[in-house]
């Protein structure tokens, strides 16, 4: 039986200067008790789409039904959204309360559920999503990951039958990601008809149907396998798929027998046909480009928050590294790991509560220090960098540096050009418009570019691609890849590993408040039983690489990008007469 069902479904946007057609004729049906997954890229109408489930949002056109019921029917308006709860991208943008336990029942007090009923309520949805004993705690404490689980929670308190995931682990560590998606995993086990919008496309292969949208539309659905075999869809759709299925797609490409599109790692090396040891692979070289002496180096850093009070936490504990002009670092480590602590005191937006930075060799904590010139040198992006964004125009806001720093018209002009070409934004199509009119991508795009208006030597970015769809991801890796190319130290928390393995010169890994690893990607990611301890994952290369070992095959263990792995497979693979571990022909 279908419990949702949408037909025709058309809604637009009216803003100042034009009309966005978000969703151009979606047709569609889910049934209860299935889990789906849509995917699309960014701005392709997915949050739209599922905001017309739980009737936030009323179709101009076509209809929208839930359980039989009409959105459009005013006097349905409640009884949806208590049959369709909805759990957003941040979890900080639904916390309503002081206390975990007065949130989750928020929702169930507003219906007018009975005190009683409520406590009952509050109780049993902390118990499913594993948070009981969190209940008095002040969600401001919490993880990212504990966070989305109380705001699960807060959704099942209103008993609801249909639960809408708008991307709910965009901005969460790996465990934070594990701990929702097993959760929505568990609900639809126990019967709760799942909806989850994601960005990672390894969590699309969890569900039981796949929608893919595009331009405000359903281009495709089908199967998990289905969808991500069809290397037509995926294009079309500005989508990549996760790793492992993109190497199976490009050996497939090559000629190579690699059986059904696999849906883990495991599957993909059960499907290999290995006959030869592999070549050794040469490590890539990395040349340090000389632009300045702009070096950073920290020793014996400590940072406490709220000292003397009952919330005091150490975020760092004696914590030393030094970073060289022109490297890409990439920062990884659980929430609360101390990260963004730590490039706030390198961009001089914290004082440490003892212990030194130096930038150029000065102290940026002396008295007589210019904070200004720090500035000049030491950009920053932040993790929601649209959150930067001001200004009336695209131009004024990558302005506003320059023309704070005091560089004239001409010369802000100039760099103001130059950073939109570096961050591939029209100049004269966008200029003009709102930042705010802007796609996710976009604006993220042009937060950057503000930035880089006041030629920074060293670029820090907090998790510059969380959010954007994997076409998105990759192409702003490369524009940050082609500052680094260019001689711009770059500095970089991000949860994706894959992306660090793929660029990052050297890792940082911070575990409670210390760093716990610096060293080459392949040796950290090597460490792959250190990391997970930690709450982290490793690349899907490593996971590769790793099963490969397992399995007796003498790989080598610095392989570490998709590239490296798709040569040695290449060598190793027999595409005439593939032989067995065994060493016996196959035919």
């Amino acid at each position: 039986m279908d419990i949702i069902m949408a037909s025709d479904v058309k809604y637009s946007y009216v803003g100042e200067e034009k009309i966005t057609f978000a969703l151009t004729g979606v047709t569609m049906s889910v049934k209860k008790g299935e889990f789906v997954a849509i995917i699309g890229h960014n701005g392709s109408g997915k949050s739209t789409l599922a905001k017309h489930i739980n009737a936030l949002f009323l179709p101009e056109d076509g209809k929208v039904v839930v359980d039989g019921m009409d959105t459009a029917d005013e006097k349905n308006v409640w009884e949806i959204r208590r049959k369709a709860g909805m759990v957003f991208q941040n979890p900080d943008n639904q916390m309503v309360a002081t206390i975990v336990e007065e949130d989750v029942a928020f929702g169930p007090e507003n219906i007018g559920v009975p005190p009683k009923e409520i406590r009952q309520r509050v109780d049993e949805a902390l118990e499913i999503v594993d948070m009981s004993e969190y209940k008095t705690r002040a969600p401001h404490m919490l993880s990212g990951g504990q966070k989305q689980r109380v705001a699960i929670a807060g959704v099942l308190a209103m008993k609801p039958e249909i639960i809408v995931f708008d991307e709910p682990t965009a901005m969460l560590d790996p465990e934070g990601r594990a701990e929702v998606m097993d959760t929505a995993k568990m609900l639809n086990e126990q019967g709760k008809t799942i909806v989850f919008i994601t960005h990672y496309m390894e969590e699309a292969l969890e569900a039981d149907r796949v929608f893919v949208m595009t331009a405000g539309t359903i281009l495709a659905s089908g199967s998990p396998c289905e969808i991500f075999d069809d290397q037509k869809v995926l294009k079309e759709a500005g989508l990549a798929p996760p790793p492992h299925i993109e190497l199976y797609h490009r050996l497939k490409n090559d000629g190579f027998d690699v059986g059904r599109c696999p849906m883990s790692v495991d599957e993909l090396v059960d499907n290999l046909k290995i006959s030869r040891k592999p070549k050794a692979v040469k490590a890539a070289s990395w040349t340090k480009p000389k632009i300045s002496d702009m070096s950073i180096e920290v020793s014996g850093l400590n940072y406490t928050y709220m000292p003397g009070s009952p919330f005091e936490a150490v975020a760092l504990s004696n914590v030393g590294v030094k970073i060289d002009v022109g490297e890409f670092i990439g920062i990884i480590g659980h929430t609360g790991s101390g990260k963004t602590t730590l490039i706030g005191l390198i961009a001089g937006l914290l004082k440490p509560t003892s212990g030194q930075v130096l930038v150029d060799g000065k102290d940026i904590n002396e008295k007589k220090y210019n904070r200004k010139e720090l500035r000049r040198h030491v950009g920053v992006v932040f993790q929601y960098p649209e959150h930067q964004l001001f200004e009336e125009t695209v131009y004024k806001d990558i302005a506003f540096g320059p023309k704070k720093a005091g560089i004239d018209e001409q010369e802000t002009e100039k760099r103001v050009r130059h950073a939109m070409e570096l961050m591939e934004i029209d100049y004269e199509e966008l200029k003009d418009l709102s930042p705010f009119e802007l796609s996710g991508g976009q604006k993220r795009r042009v937060a950057i570019a503000g930035v880089i208006a006041l030629e920074p030597e060293v670029l820090i970015l907090d998790e510059p691609v969380a959010g954007l769809d994997p076409q998105g991801r990759r192409h702003l890796m490369k524009l940050i890849n082609h500052l680094n190319s260019e001689g711009k130290t770059i500095v970089m928390i991000t949860h994706s590993m894959d992306d660090l393995a793929e660029n990052a010169h050297r890792v940082l890994v911070m575990n409670e408040a210390q760093i716990m690893m610096d060293d080459l990607p392949s040796r950290v990611f090597g460490r792959a039983d250190e990391l997970q301890n930690s709450g982290l994952d490793v690349p899907c290369v490593k996971k590769i690489v790793g099963r490969l070992k397992k399995d007796g095959y003498e790989i080598d263990e610095s392989v570490i990008t998709l590239d490296e792995l798709f040569s040695t497979l290449k060598y190793m693979m027999d595409k005439r007469k593939p032989i067995s571990k065994a060493g016996e022909r196959d035919d």
